[in-house]
């Protein structure tokens, strides 16, 4: 009795493993076709895509994450356009304070005359999932009262969003 029940749990942690390996082939597949189908669409649908002039994130996977989009503060004032920038800790953000993680800074670059949010980095926890807020409204020609008005849930990080853009420092 004790054999089977011993090869019943062999043959589970084989079981187990293999289902491991074929997701881990799976996943390494994923970023080459994901980033596929995001420049050159659905395979083989035709047609050919450009990252010019679309709004290209990046996210880096540290602790705490460091994820951006757009013009940094620097591109920005090479454009001539005149600019304001916000600079918030992320203690200052209630749910990193909750989650005991309130190491990082978030910052952004808006047009003073238009409120179009021109870039953002975000150093800090969940900033990847934060950044696509971010961009979704920078898609959509949202100006940047739009994320600093809105109400968003309680707590989240996405809420320092509320907070990043009345954090002025100019």
């Amino acid at each position: 009795m004790a054999r089977t029940r011993e090869a019943t749990s062999h043959e589970q942690r084989l079981s187990g493993v293999r289902r491991i390996a074929h997701h881990r082939r799976w996943t390494e597949g994923q970023p080459t076709r994901l980033r596929h189908h995001a420049v050159d669409g659905p395979r083989g649908k035709g047609g050919s895509r450009s990252t010019t002039g679309r709004l290209i994130p990046w996210n880096l996977f540290t602790d705490p994450e460091l994820a951006r989009v757009g013009l940094t503060e620097e591109q920005a004032r090479a454009t001539g356009r005149d600019i304001r920038v916000a600079k918030p800790p992320v203690k200052a953000i209630p749910r990193a304070r909750t989650m005991r993680e309130t190491r990082g800074l978030w910052k952004v670059v808006v047009d003073r005359d238009t409120e179009e949010i021109l870039g953002v980095a975000l150093l800090g926890p969940d900033s990847s999932e934060v950044l696509t807020v971010v961009q979704t409204a920078m898609w959509a020609g949202l100006p940047f009262t739009a994320l600093r008005d809105g109400l968003i849930a309680h707590p989240t990080m996405a809420e320092g969003l509320n907070a990043l853009f009345t954090s002025w420092v100019d």
